[in-house]
């Protein structure tokens, strides 16, 4: 039999802080009946999955008239979430 010299308490070298930002509702009998995830953070940055999700909700929110003029326009998100990745892929 062969031995392993991993060590359970050694990480992988990149530290890495996951924020959650949760919802949940609870039933009269004091269990938790729905529980969404609104917002997930890795090292204080929104995921790509959360930035997309919030580009489209801009979308959506401006098609149909419910925008705010001091949001940025659709075509500014999707520069920024552009950049966003970009800037992702130069952490490598």
């Amino acid at each position: 039999m062969g031995q392993s010299n991993n060590n359970i308490n050694q990480g992988f070298g990149v530290p890495l802080k996951i924020e959650l930002l949760t919802e949940y509702f609870m039933d009269k009998a004091g269990e938790i009946s729905e529980h969404r995830i609104l917002e997930s953070r890795l090292n204080g940055v929104l995921t790509p999955g959360d930035m997309f999700s919030r580009w489209v909700k801009g979308l959506i929110k401006e098609d149909k008239g419910e925008g705010n003029a001091a949001r940025p326009s659709a075509m500014e998100s999707l520069v920024d979430a552009l950049a966003w990745v970009r800037s992702m892929q130069d952490r490598k």
